[in-house]
């Protein structure tokens, strides 16, 4: 929890703010001090904490973190015009008031918890690059974050009750995604291959055969199999199994053409040298040749 100091470069007029927790690229969230950064640029401006208590956040602390916020604020003569404080405050500031605040800003859908607001904040994000777009740290970050306040996806109370899940399915969302789910799953699959982890672990497999888990579960498969074949979903899906018989046929096609005749066992059928063969491989294999 700390007091920081935001300074313009080029005009020198401040801002002074209070943050729970440091981040050294959070430069304020009030409105006159957002739009000067668009104005002048990042760049132009620097940021200093001026005043800092170390561990947990307490209310106690916050409301002495208001009041000192409030002196540095006449003190740096930081309030609009001079500066881009819009308010001191001169009385005590609990952070359970500033909790009730973002309630009740949830309660009515104003501030950020207003639909335009935040589209217009995801847009913003979405166009940098930054927050939950950012490809490095934003998703690990957010994780991280998740995972040390037993929120979001660590909350045991929220997977218990299946709000995410039945948002998602609702929404055709996260892992009702078809295409998110199909890239998702290509992803994890190469990286577990390369890693040999997972499914590609070997020792994966000798566990779920000796606990009788998994897909060494011959109940679980032949419920499965029986559910598929009720819903007409998976080997029981025609348009599936039509889409593999003419893969497999195309498949046959190209074995006739390589070794130069129509037989289950063709390369002891074939009357073709191994130099031929090899050739025609090398041609479908290089899309030299395209057989329908």
């Amino acid at each position: 929890m700390n007091v920081y100091k935001i300074k313009n470069l080029k005009t020198d007029m401040q801002y002074v703010g209070v943050k729970l927790k440091d981040h050294p690229n959070y430069f304020g969230s009030g409105r006159l001090i957002i739009e000067a950064i668009k104005e002048f640029g990042k760049e132009n401006f620097v940021k200093e904490i001026l005043y800092t208590i170390p561990g947990e956040k307490r209310s106690a602390d916050w409301e002495e973190l208001k009041e000192i916020e409030s002196q540095f604020i006449l003190s740096f003569g930081t309030l609009y015009p001079d500066g881009y404080n819009k308010v001191v405050i001169t009385g005590p500031v609990t952070l359970e008031q500033c909790t009730k605040g973002r309630k009740t800003q949830k309660r009515l859908g104003i501030g950020f918890y207003n639909p335009e607001v935040q589209a217009k904040a995801m847009a913003s994000q979405k166009k940098n690059g930054t927050g939950c777009y950012n490809p490095v740290k934003g998703g690990l970050a957010a994780a991280k974050i998740m995972r040390e306040n037993g929120t979001g996806m660590f909350d045991l109370e929220w997977h218990k009750k299946g709000l995410g899940p039945a948002s998602q399915k609702k929404n055709g969302t996260g892992i009702y995604d078809p295409v998110a789910r199909a890239k998702g799953n290509r992803k994890a699959h190469k990286i577990m291959r390369e890693k040999k982890i997972g499914v590609y672990d070997p020792a994966w497999h000798e566990e779920k055969k000796r606990l009788g888990t998994g897909i060494y579960n011959l109940k679980a498969r032949v419920e499965g199999n029986a559910t598929q074949k009720r819903l007409g979903i998976g080997l029981y899906n025609l348009k599936v199994r039509a889409k593999g018989l003419v893969t497999r046929q195309k498949s046959a096609r190209i074995l006739d053409w390589i070794y130069g005749c129509p037989s289950p066992h063709r390369p002891y059928h074939t009357k073709l040298p191994f130099s031929e063969i090899a050739k025609r491989m090398r041609e479908v294999l290089n899309g030299d040749v395209i057989l329908s």
